[in-house]
């Protein structure tokens, strides 16, 4: 299964991001978006033209989005593995099998794609995400999301590796950098960046 998550429905972005998805037959596809900043027409329209199922969390909650989509994929439709994208990640041709073999293969990983150095485009297994536990809803924002879990991995000896055939183009930060300097936005970073510091302050941790 494959979760998509947004800030900002994108509409260009997004249809790239879908269309690469829609690709792969077999898949059962799910989007989910984090934050709705575009008009309901918008989503609409990718919804008639390309035919996916919509959650919709109306917060600024990523790790909400992140934790419905793996509740959805490994409860609901008992998946063994869930790809998450942010939408304005599009995947290349042909690389979903060697994807989902690979983490087969290295069942002490989550599988993150060369050249993208976040949580913009992950493979997560029902293992991990069971020994590991949900994302912490408490972080809004700043990629502290992924901060978080990366220390919670390191403490049940759980990495991340990169899958050389996982190829995908990222648009950097292109639905991010478009609410980052909203004041509510600004005002979600600096508690999540209070929480983290109150929850990894202990000097062994890197701080934002």
């Amino acid at each position: 299964m494959v979760g998509i998550t947004s800030y900002m429905i994108l509409l260009d972005l997004t249809r790239k991001c879908l269309l690469s998805v829609s690709a792969k037959k077999r898949l059962s596809k799910h989007i989910f978006y984090s934050r709705i900043s575009a008009p309901t027409c918008t989503l609409l329209k990718l919804q008639r033209e390309l035919r996916f199922e919509l959650r919709h969390t109306e917060d600024d909650c990523v790790s909400r989005s992140w934790n419905i989509i793996c509740n959805v994929a490994f409860k609901d439709k008992r998946c063994s593995h869930t790809l998450i994208l942010n939408n304005d990640v599009e995947l290349s041709p042909n690389v979903l099998d060697p994807l989902v073999k690979f983490g087969m293969e290295n069942p002490r990983f989550i599988i993150t794609s060369p050249g993208i150095f976040d949580f913009s485009a992950f493979l997560i297994s029902k293992d991990i995400y069971e020994t590991v536990g949900p994302f912490d809803e408490n972080l809004k924002g700043g990629s502290l999301e992924d901060w978080d879990y990366v220390e919670r991995m390191k403490e049940k000896g759980i990495g991340l590796l990169q899958c050389t055939q996982f190829k995908a183009y990222h648009e950097k930060s292109a639905t991010s950098n478009l609410v980052s300097n909203l004041p509510e936005i600004t005002k979600l970073q600096e508690e999540s960046k209070r929480y983290y510091r109150r929850k990894w302050g202990d000097g062994k941790h890197k701080l934002p």
